[in-house]
């Protein structure tokens, strides 16, 4: 089964496929797809940089892509941190390690 990435990737123009580099940059504290920057490099097969609307439309759409994935990464995120965090699986672990408690809640 392929992943989110190699499904996403696969998007990508086969001519840009292998001469194309980014650099995403965040803007403070918060890892989001709107809290990041991106720094684009696009080449030709030689390493010459190329600067058309073929490489601008790239780009726009690299970053498109990148932006899907990370809202795709932070919802998987979410989803754990939940899961996590639910009374069922909080209790599943208690029981699971067999921890106990006295009558002020603090493990023994």
């Amino acid at each position: 089964m392929k992943t989110k990435r190699e499904i996403l990737l696969e998007q990508v123009p086969p001519e840009f496929r292998s001469v194309f580099s980014y650099y995403a940059y965040d803007k403070g504290h918060y890892y989001h797809e709107f809290s990041t920057t991106f720094d684009f490099n696009i080449t030709d097969n030689e390493g010459d940089e190329i600067d058309t609307k073929k490489a601008a439309n790239a780009q726009d759409y690299m970053i498109e892509l990148a932006r899907d994935l990370m809202k795709w990464i932070y919802r998987a995120l979410e989803r754990e941190y939940e899961f996590q965090n639910s009374d069922e699986n909080i209790i599943e672990t208690i029981k699971a390690n067999e921890y106990i408690f006295d009558e002020d809640g603090d493990m023994i």
